[in-house]
């Protein structure tokens, strides 16, 4: 395993310019061919740091937890889970990394507790949570012993920020008003939501007079998936929404099922049958088909990690709120993009 004096050696400088070019401090210690020629090195021989030094030689554990309430569920979700990943990945590139802190459940007492539990443990250098989760008591916490802390948003919570912290969020609405617009142009549409929750972004085609709104069915005998409780709602209502030859879908698993209720219904998805989603879940897909809303998550969590750890070299910034927008993604589940 090649360590840090390997490294220096091979690259003739000293340890301590090696150390500075893989933490990022004192940038301009060495010139940018030797640099270049470290960075190299460590990565093709994967170099690991020493955490336990690292720990004991700069105070700090370079660990950021992420509160989780609902950890038992933390799959259900893969815009959450993409999302998760974004954030372990800019957090690995800093050096650090992420550690979930389940709490029992979503009340302010409990969140507030899993603050101070994190805090009194010194364990983490800083702290990441869903905006939703945080309760004024939490954040009076986090204010009173300036804990270095960053909130984020989903598109669906009802909590897009809170006073006193730092936040960072994704406005869909625009994104939103384009794509209904558009697809209102292409014939008659109709929306497929969850039963009315309010915060969901879905719910802005409820006030667009052009589209006709169905909720999901669930059947019982059914998992909770998009795409079952999607195609389920269109078998057994087809007489009456095969009138409907636009789609919009809460999000792309949705569009999924739909489409595939389509099909066995002998329509071709882009053609005879065109349908949008949100989330883009198959952005990382080799053929992706769907037309969707993209949530910028890879910002969403480069912005966090960026935010937090200004925070753990200065305590004393002001919190500070970050909005980042959505855009449409135009596939050709929706035929022939707009010019």
């Amino acid at each position: 395993m090649i360590v840090a004096k390997d490294i220096a050696q091979q690259v003739g400088v000293s340890r301590q310019a090696v150390m500075s070019v893989l933490n990022g401090t004192r940038i301009g210690c060495v010139s940018p061919e030797k640099r270049t020629r470290i960075l190299q090195i460590a990565r093709e021989n994967h170099y690991q740091p020493n955490f336990a030094a690292r720990t004991l030689s700069s105070g700090r554990s370079r660990t950021i937890g992420l509160l989780m309430p609902w950890i038992d569920t933390v799959g259900v979700s893969p815009t959450f889970g993409r999302l998760l990943q974004c954030l372990v990945d800019a957090l690995e590139r800093q050096g650090y990394v992420l550690s979930l802190q389940p709490v029992p459940n979503e009340s302010s007492g409990v969140i507030s507790e899993g603050v101070t539990r994190i805090l009194q443990a010194g364990r983490m250098d800083g702290f990441i949570a869903r905006c939703s989760f945080l309760g004024q008591s939490a954040v009076e916490i986090v204010n009173r012993f300036k804990i270095p802390a960053v909130s984020f948003a989903m598109t669906s919570d009802a909590i897009q920020s809170v006073p006193g912290i730092t936040s960072v969020r994704i406005d869909s609405k625009e994104a939103l008003r384009r794509l209904a617009d558009w697809l209102s142009s292409l014939g008659r549409c109709a929306a497929m939501l969850f039963p009315v929750q309010s915060e969901d972004p879905g719910n802005y085609f409820r006030t667009r007079s052009d589209f006709t709104i169905v909720d999901a069915e669930r059947d019982e005998f059914l998992p909770y998936d998009s795409a079952a409780v999607a195609m389920h709602t269109m078998h057994t209502r087809w007489s009456e929404l095969c009138r409907y030859r636009v789609w919009f879908t809460r999000n792309d698993r949705m569009a999924y099922g739909i489409s595939q209720a389509a099909r066995a219904h002998g329509l071709t998805p882009g053609k005879d049958f065109l349908v949008a989603g949100f989330d883009d879940l198959e952005c990382d897909f080799k053929h992706p088909f769907f037309t969707t809303v993209h949530p910028p998550l890879e910002q969403m969590a480069e912005q966090c990690v960026k935010q937090l750890l200004e925070r753990i070299r200065n305590p004393e910034l002001p919190p500070t709120e970050t909005v980042l927008h959505s855009d449409i993604i135009y596939r050709d589940s929706t035929g022939p993009r707009p010019a």
